[in-house]
């Protein structure tokens, strides 16, 4: 659903994940004219928690992920809250927000938003 709870950067932005990435886990796609719409989340310099790890993009830099899933901002999101990049079929793939995934050791996640520390 469009407007659902997910996870939000810092500052109170939506954080997305690309379908297209799933063709290669662990890694980015989303390069060039794509990163410059849905800029990669830059991960913080402490050490991360699990599920909580980093990538190495193709141009080197570090990007956050999520479960072994990258995680992007939207660039067309003006104002904390939106969730305008939500369903977007773009750049060879479609756009979700972020959430949190359950595990077999945990109960599926509540449908409250998710501020993540990073």
């Amino acid at each position: 659903l469009r407007g659902a709870a997910g996870f939000v950067n810092a500052s109170g932005f939506t954080v997305y994940v690309f379908d297209a990435d799933l063709a290669s886990p662990g890694h980015s796609v989303c390069n060039g004219t794509c990163a410059q719409n849905w800029p990669p989340l830059a991960p913080p310099t402490s050490n991360l928690p699990s599920p909580w790890s980093t990538i190495t993009r193709a141009d080197g830099s570090s990007q956050l992920a999520y479960a072994g899933r990258p995680l992007y901002m939207f660039t067309f999101d003006a104002h904390k809250g939106d969730t305008n990049g939500d369903g977007v079929n773009a750049f060879g793939g479609i756009w979700h927000i972020a959430r949190p995934q359950a595990t077999s050791n945990s109960p599926a996640p509540s449908p409250m938003p998710t501020r993540s520390p990073y």
